[in-house]
Parts: structure tokens; C-alpha cells; sequence
């Protein structure tokens, strides 16, 4: 089950160690378990390779 490695307690909305992603393209929506090093900023990539940030 998804929630199954969700530890109840005392939540650190600084520097979680899970973070449930939910992503929504259109009709479509998927969720996901993630840590901070597996999440990616599509901002910090577009800088990297020179284009524009997206607002």
C-alpha cells in the first residue's frame, strides 16, 4: 500500500524524508512516495541548460 512507509508523528515540512508527489495532466493523475533527492525541479534543469524558468 502506498501509505505503508508514512510514519505518523511529528511532521518536518523543512526537510521531510517522504513527500507524497501528486502530478495531474490532464485527465490523467499519478502519486508517488519520494525523497528530497529523488524529486525533480524542472526549474533548476532548465537553468542548467540555459533555458527559461517556468512560472
Amino acid at each position: 500500500m502506498l501509505t505503508e512507509p508514512i510514519q505518523k508523528g511529528i511532521v518536518d515540512l523543512e526537510q521531510p524524508d517522504i513527500i507524497v508527489k501528486v502530478e495531474i495532466i490532464g485527465s490523467y493523475a499519478g502519486f508517488s512516495l519520494v525523497t528530497m533527492e529523488e524529486q525533480l525541479d524542472i526549474n533548476e534543469v532548465r537553468s542548467l541548460i540555459g533555458l527559461a524558468r517556468i512560472r
